[in-house]
Parts: structure tokens; C-alpha cells; sequence
């Protein structure tokens, strides 16, 4: 007999799997369940299996499947948080084409701390770059913000890695299943975030490789959890730059760290950052005097967040 916290779990995995719905159709299908009393394994079935496209096979078997991938998520530790739960960010919640679920490894109580500021950009980092993100992600803890970033390379990695070293909490998000976090050479970085009461989640379970469009929608969630996004260093054509791009669809505000003069003698990858700033897509970050500005901007965003009823 499942209660209504398993059945939501349960419908979650069954639809971040290939049903041919929607990630629209899905959340409301997410919402029409709750509540419900769809106590077993038929009674999903018969729930489910109207919205499925004519041309996939649903069966009981689907559902048992979901049922036994819910269990090894728990044996992981993982747990899977669906649109409908009050644990779901409120701040995600509330931005354009959320996540049905959240598949959460670490202290999940790191959510409920949420907005926080993602911190991102290009896996070519400078040596000027490492420093201003070090700089930029030490005042953000300070101020009570958990970090979001992406685990990547570069930048991302700067940022998880400073937030640690400043005794904050830092949240990593992944393109792909959090029982295997990706690249390989910062899987132990990822255990480090864990050990230091911090969170690696994804939107999808256990298992799943991350294919390249997976990196641009993850995006999409730093975005979400976050009250605003600082770009420390971009190339022109790199997938940071679809970051700018979800900040804009969600009414968040954008940073962007550029030069503090045309002859860039800093020697920052700053090409994308530029072009945000150039465009009027993201405000400049040249010096320490801004960080005054971003703190403002970003405390009046987290302050909107607070006013947001419980889902």
C-alpha cells in the first residue's frame, strides 16, 4: 500500500523515464495525483496509462520498475523529491519549466536554505578568474548564501571549491544521475561537498549517462535555485552563455565579471562576459566596488522569495 509521499516518488521516476509526456504535461500530472488515494501498483497503472501516447507500451511491469528504482535510490541515500513535496525550492517552484522531481544526495535540509547564487562559467579558467571567483564566492558565504554551480571544470569547480574553504554550503548540480557525478576527475570534489554538508542533485534518477543537451537544460535549475547568477569568465560560444540566457526567462538577475579596462590586463576569458554586459543582458562586475551593487540586487531577490507561500 503506498501513501501519498510513495505514490508521488513513485509517479515522479515513472515519468523522468520515456512515456512521451512533456515536462509540462508531466508537473501537472504530478499535480492532478496528489491527494489521490492510488495505493498500488494497478491503481497507478490506470492513472497513468490514459496520458501515455498511443505508441509506448505502459504496463504493470513500468510501475514495478518505478517501484523497485524508487528502493535503490533509498538503499543509495538518494531521495527523490517530486514537484508536489513542501521540500521542493520554493524559488524553482516558481521559474519557468521546473524540474518534476529533484533526485537529492547529501543533507537535503540544504534546500530549505535555498535561493542561493550560482556561480558559474567557462572550464577555462585564468589565473586572474580563479582569483575574483574565489574573492566574489568568500563575500556570497559570508552574506548566508548557499553556493550553485555545476561541478565542471573550471570555473565551477573554483566556486565549490571556495565555498568549501569558507566553511559554506554548496550545492552541485549534474546532467546526469548523482550516483556517478561527472567529469571523473571531480567525482571526489563531489564527495568533498557531500562530507562538507552540501548537496549534488539532478533531475534525473539513478543511472542516467548525461548526454549534451542534458548540460544546457541543468542550466536551467541553477538558474531556479538561485536569486541571481554570477558569470566569472565565458567564451563567446560556450554553454555558460545559455545560462544568460534562463536568467532572463526567469526575471533573475545576471553578473558578469569583465575587464576594469578595454586593455584587459588581467587577462580574463572574457569574450562572452563582454558581450552580456554589451547587450545589456548582465550588469558589470570590474571591481570590488560592484560587489556592493550585487549584494544589494541579489538580497532584494531573496527577499521576494521569502514572501512566496509553501507550496
Amino acid at each position: 500500500m503506498f501513501n501519498n509521499d510513495l505514490q508521488q516518488k513513485i509517479l515522479a521516476i515513472i515519468l523522468r523515464r520515456k512515456v512521451g509526456l512533456s515536462l509540462t504535461a508531466s508537473n501537472r500530472l504530478l499535480h492532478e495525483a496528489n491527494g489521490r488515494a492510488l495505493s498500488s501498483e494497478k491503481e497507478i497503472l490506470e492513472f497513468v496509462k490514459p496520458h501515455v501516447k498511443a505508441d509506448y507500451e505502459f504496463s504493470e511491469r513500468n510501475v514495478a520498475s518505478a517501484v523497485e528504482a524508487l528502493q535503490k535510490h533509498e538503499m543509495l541515500g538518494i531521495e527523490v523529491v517530486p514537484i508536489t513535496s513542501a521540500r521542493y525550492p520554493k524559488a524553482l517552484y516558481q521559474s519557468p519549466n521546473p524540474p518534476a522531481a529533484l533526485f537529492v544526495r547529501g543533507h537535503i535540509d540544504v534546500l530549505d536554505e535555498l535561493p542561493g547564487v550560482a556561480v558559474v562559467g567557462s572550464r577555462d579558467i585564468s589565473a586572474n578568474g580563479a582569483e575574483i571567483t574565489r574573492r566574489i564566492t568568500e563575500q556570497l558565504v559570508e552574506q548566508g548564501y548557499v553556493i550553485v554551480s555545476g561541478l565542471a571544470l573550471g570555473v565551477d569547480a573554483a566556486a565549490h571549491r571556495a565555498s568549501l574553504q569558507s566553511k559554506g554550503k554548496t550545492i552541485a548540480v549534474l546532467a546526469g544521475g548523482v550516483d556517478n557525478p561527472t567529469p571523473k576527475q571531480n567525482q571526489r570534489l563531489a564527495e568533498e561537498i557531500l562530507d562538507a554538508g552540501g548537496l549534488v542533485l539532478s533531475e534525473y534518477p539513478v543511472g542516467n549517462k548525461p548526454f549534451r543537451d542534458q548540460f544546457v537544460e541543468r542550466n536551467r535549475i541553477q538558474v531556479g535555485l538561485s536569486c541571481g547568477s554570477v558569470i566569472i569568465e565565458a567564451a563567446l560560444k560556450s554553454g555558460t552563455m545559455t545560462q544568460a540566457d534562463f536568467c532572463t526567462k526567469a526575471k533573475r538577475p545576471l553578473f558578469a565579471v569583465v575587464p576594469h579596462l578595454p586593455a584587459n590586463p588581467l587577462k580574463l576569458h572574457c569574450e562572452g562576459t563582454q558581450e552580456l554586459v554589451s547587450r545589456g543582458q548582465a550588469i558589470p562586475l570590474r571591481t570590488k566596488k560592484d560587489y556592493d551593487e550585487l549584494s544589494a540586487r541579489l538580497l532584494e531577490f531573496r527577499e521576494q522569495f521569502k514572501s512566496i507561500p509553501l507550496i
